[in-house]
């Protein structure tokens, strides 16, 4: 009896393997499916199935395993651009916290001129106060 069984559940699935074939691709499975159901006991019936579930007409398959391939890499290639965006914003800020710090080293190293340039003024200008008095009083010792 489950010899029997075994052997139902085979016969059920290779007569049905037309539609099985055809339903990886072919766009008119329901057709396949109908000729497998209604005439596929006929033996002939069971060639035409498979005949067509191999058809020619496994372009519809192809089109979509093509738009399916085609909305990974698109998908793919966003993500690549938002982590290549979010790579520059972090770049980007690494410049500009490094940008940030050269203009302040600038600040200081301007600053530092001008002080020094200041001190250089009032120096000179002492010198120069020191050297008018120098001759002032050589002068009137002359006198």
């Amino acid at each position: 009896m489950a010899i029997l069984f075994i052997l139902i559940i085979l016969f059920i699935f290779v007569y049905f393997i037309p539609t099985f074939i055809a339903s990886r691709g072919y766009q008119n499975v329901l057709l396949v499916f109908l000729i497998n159901f209604l005439l596929g006991w006929t033996g002939i019936g069971w060639v035409v199935a498979l005949i067509l579930a191999f058809g020619t007409n496994t372009k519809k398959y192809e089109e979509l395993k093509f738009r399916e391939n085609e909305k990974a890499l698109n998908e793919e290639r966003r993500l690549e651009e938002r982590s290549r965006h979010i790579k520059g914003l972090k770049e980007e800020d690494i410049l500009v916290s490094s940008d940030n710090r050269r203009v302040n080293e600038m600040k200081m190293k301007a600053e530092e001129y001008k002080l020094r340039a200041q001190i250089r003024a009032e120096v000179e200008e002492e010198m120069k106060k020191e050297k008018i008095r120098k001759q002032y009083e050589d002068e009137l010792r002359d006198n």
